[in-house]
């Protein structure tokens, strides 16, 4: 290489380096929203429409962290108010996922498109939803007329999105004021009941069936309700809020006929859900047995519907009825898993005669009685939440039951290990605890 070309290539690169650097820190201030340093920085030779090396630019630096009179500036200075970043997403995006409207509206006066879409096909009404911007989604509808039950490549729509997140306001304002469906599903066939209650988001499940219409019986091809989702996600509090206010089914199977007690027991080892869903649900624990007695009566219709049909071949049964039916017990099958406080609390209740769930409303005066003068036997203080500890059955009080099961989780009345709290008037009638529970709680039986 000749000196010149190497003097002139070396200017180049120094020239390069100064407008990088130059770049970066129009970048910097534009976050910061310092509009005077980055008008100095534009005087000095900086580019306009500097971006990094995800495609920000000045304006979307700024729009994002909703500096208006910065994009304002910039804008007046030639800045595209429309440049998009390696996502699809332009300086609106960033506006509206962090609910800076005003500068969306800034943006587009200065010739911004709202509703332009991103990579995944989403308009800023999603970005806004999944971020819980309420009023910033209330605007793009109605100032805006962007499409409320707009879908993006994969079938999500902005309640979706809103109800992943678990922005219940979010939720609401869709439906009720901007006109979005409740119950579309993504392309996997899930609902944002569904998803919601995945995610754990109970207030927002509550909001879903109640306020807006979701359907809790539209299952997807995998069989996926919103109770199956909440006991996958090993979130207590929703499959109680589905089972005890809504009376989801507890009993319907996946696709590869698993129901979500299969799912509690085998998958998640969860004690408490999987006893809320036998006592409070319904769930079937001899399922099995159950589809024995079916098979049995369809070969055999004279058998009657109380035969015991395990004389059936194995091998038959589950070729006909699918590999989950078994002979063993749910309770085993938790136990080979490793789940052992599952195991525990579901031979328990195997070991019952009645298996029929408990009625929450007939107790629900009793246990106002019992928590006024329940006396907890451990810390010895009145008048707290009454909780039995299952399976052995001795009561404890709800500060007490924090403390074990963040301890070493055993009784300690009887250091009986892997217990969970459960309520006392969820325990069978049949179960010896019952005895227990008259000595401070006064008879269930009496109240039946």
């Amino acid at each position: 290489m000749s000196e010149e070309l190497h003097t002139a290539a070396f200017a180049a690169s120094r020239a390069n380096l100064v407008a990088a650097g130059r770049g970066r820190a129009a970048l910097v201030a534009a976050g910061r929203g310092d509009t005077e340093r980055v008008l100095e920085i534009l005087d000095g030779g900086a580019d306009v429409n500097a971006a990094d090396a995800d495609g920000i630019t000045l304006v979307s630096s700024a729009a994002r962290r909703g500096h208006t009179e910065t994009v304002r500036a910039l804008a007046a200075r030639g800045a595209d108010v429309d440049a998009a970043d390696v996502r699809g997403a332009t300086p609106v995006f960033g506006a509206a996922a962090h609910g800076h409207m005003e500068t969306v509206r800034a943006l587009v006066e200065c010739g911004a498109r709202v509703g332009t879409a991103n990579n995944r096909g989403e308009t800023p009404l999603f970005i806004a939803a999944a971020n819980g911007r309420t009023a910033c989604v209330l605007a793009l509808v109605q100032e805006y007329g962007l499409d409320a039950r707009a879908v993006n490549v994969e079938g999500f729509t902005p309640v979706f999105m809103a109800a992943w997140g678990g922005h219940t306001e979010t939720v609401r304002a869709l439906v009720h004021q901007c006109g979005a469906d409740a119950n579309t599903p993504n392309i996997e066939g899930l609902t944002p009941v569904v998803v919601a209650a995945y995610s754990g988001h109970t207030a927002c499940v509550r909001a879903l069936v109640r306020e807006c219409g979701a359907d809790l019986a539209i299952a997807n091809s995998a069989g996926m309700t919103p109770v199956y989702a909440a006991v996958l996600g090993g979130h207590l509090e929703t499959v109680q809020a589905l089972v005890r206010e809504f009376g989801a089914d507890v009993n319907t199977p996946s696709s590869a006929g698993f129901t979500p007690l299969d799912a509690a027991a085998t998958h998640r080892g969860d004690a408490a859900v999987a006893w809320t869903l036998v006592r409070e649900g319904g769930a079937h624990l001899d399922r099995a047995l159950e589809q024995r007695k079916a098979f049995a009566m369809a070969l055999h219709p004279r058998l009657g519907r109380d035969s015991r049909a395990y004389a059936l071949d194995e091998h038959l049964l589950q070729m006909v009825l699918g590999p989950h039916v078994a002979s063993r017990p749910l309770s085993a099958k938790a136990a080979e898993r490793g789940h052992r406080k599952a195991a525990s609390v579901l031979k328990f209740l195997e070991e019952q005669e009645d298996v029929e769930p408990a009625n929450a409303e007939k107790y629900a005066a009793a246990n106002a009685e019992w928590r006024a003068d329940f006396e907890c036997p451990v810390c010895l203080e009145s008048g707290g939440e009454a909780l039995a500890l299952a399976p052995c059955g001795h009561p404890v009080c709800s500060a007490c039951w924090a403390r074990i099961r963040q301890g070493d989780k055993k009784c300690p009345l009887c250091r009986s290990e892997d217990v969970v709290g459960v309520g006392p008037e969820t325990f069978p009638r049949s179960a010896p605890l019952r005895e227990r529970f008259r000595v401070q709680l006064g008879d269930l039986g009496a109240q039946a």
